[in-house]
């Protein structure tokens, strides 16, 4: 899951006080408008927080990168925001642009803490990132409910007169209980692991980027990840809490103990799969290319489930079984 990061070398790149010189400050700026175009470039939207992280990196400036990326994403949202009252979108109705500034300052502010902040093991950071992102993405959702109600009513229609469109959604469409489902959803761990993934994703893009400019390898992947030791007995007892909660309708607790069960279930999936990379580490290079192609192909197939769920079960044998020689990082 998370890898720990080590600073470049002679410099600690995270201490206070930093004199910000003229490369930083154009490094901080071609990353902040990069971070911009892809917040708004399709695809690429996903990647959107990778910039930010490789700014705080190479500057060291946390609170410079932020803010210059919030006030960046505030003048081009009071843009857009002065072209949509001359240019009514039917489709944006119930849609409230300031609540989404909202969430993408939030965001902007989690992730870099995540990548710039040293006090904590990382695995924690962005535990806590995500668990503020996850906050802010799902009263996002509920400031501006009713535009996903209007979308999901376009979406409806589309699927319903198109059958042959999404055939899977029908029976769900039909019955008129997809908002309460994705609200289930978002609500028990949909929106943390979401965000979690995002964080993930756009941390370790930043490091490769960093990696491929610095020439050096800056951390050991998976390999070197392992859960903390007490986590098997917090995932048992999160898993115990369900049920209760379940079983006496206490919804509020009944949601937390899901996000706090995901989050476990996905440290052992990451421990799981960093069994498998420090196997594969030892074996040949045709080897491992060969396997990275299997696990790929199955991924893609309908038995991925079941290659997850035994990395998964691999991961929490590692907690009474050590797979793995070296120094566990806790």
């Amino acid at each position: 899951m998370i890898e720990e990061e080590r600073t470049l070398p002679g410099r600690n790149i995270f201490s206070g006080g930093i004199t910000l010189n003229k490369q930083a400050l154009i490094t901080i700026f071609v990353c902040v408008g990069i971070s911009m175009f892809f917040l708004r470039a399709g695809f690429l939207t996903f990647f959107y927080l990778a910039p930010l992280g490789f700014a705080v990196i190479v500057s060291g400036s946390l609170w410079f990168t932020f803010f210059t990326a919030a006030l960046t994403n505030i003048v081009i949202m009071a843009a857009s925001m002065n072209w949509a009252n001359t240019n009514v979108d039917e489709s944006f109705s119930g849609y409230n642009l300031f609540i989404y500034l909202f969430y993408i300052t939030t965001v902007f502010l989690a992730f870099i803490w995540l990548i710039g902040g040293k006090q904590l093991r990382a695995l924690y950071r962005i535990i806590i990132a995500s668990a503020a992102g996850a906050v802010v993405l799902i009263i996002s959702f509920l400031g501006q409910e009713q535009f996903f109600i209007n979308l999901f009513e376009e979406v409806s229609e589309m699927v319903l007169v198109n059958p042959e469109i999404l055939p899977f959604l029908q029976d769900i469409i039909s019955q008129g209980n997809f908002m309460d489902l994705f609200k289930a959803f978002l609500f028990r761990g949909g929106a943390l692991i979401s965000i979690l993934f995002l964080f993930y994703i756009n941390r370790h893009v930043s490091f490769v980027f960093l990696s491929l400019i610095k020439r050096q390898r800056l951390n050991r992947g998976l390999t070197a990840f392992f859960a903390p030791s007490n986590t098997v007995w917090v995932t048992a007892f999160a898993l115990a809490a369900i049920f209760f909660t379940r079983s006496l309708k206490i919804e509020i607790l009944e949601i937390l103990v899901w996000n706090v069960f995901l989050v476990c279930a996905l440290i052992f999936l990451a421990q799981g799969a960093g069994i498998l990379t420090f196997w594969l580490s030892s074996r040949s290079t045709m080897f491992r290319i060969a396997i990275i192609i299997l696990i790929v192909v199955i991924v893609l197939s309908p038995i991925s489930i079941a290659v997850l769920a035994a990395l998964l079960l691999l991961g929490v044998l590692e907690s009474w079984f050590p797979f793995r020689t070296g120094k566990r990082i806790q």
